[in-house]
């Protein structure tokens, strides 16, 4: 099974999978710098990210700090929208 498939599979409420797969899937994003093709994320961008899922965490990366510049990049993008 799909690394994300797998860890949203855990969770009984679809608002709680929902939630977790917009927050998992929008920090791949970030960390490899894709943009979404449209408003909503489409099957071929999920696939793409399950990808990407498994790449990360077998390139050495330094987690603490993925999370730190996400975070601080959210925290600049919600900001700007007040």
């Amino acid at each position: 099974m799909a690394r994300i498939a797998s860890f949203l599979k855990q969770y009984s409420k679809s608002s709680t999978r929902s939630s977790y797969q917009c927050g998992v899937l929008a920090f791949l994003s970030f960390i490899y710098d894709l943009p979404r093709e449209g408003k909503r994320i489409s099957d071929k961008e999920k696939a793409q990210r399950e990808i990407l899922a498994d790449q990360y965490f077998v390139e050495g990366r330094d987690y603490e700090k993925d999370l730190i510049n996400f975070s601080n990049r959210r925290s600049q993008a919600f900001a700007g929208k007040r």
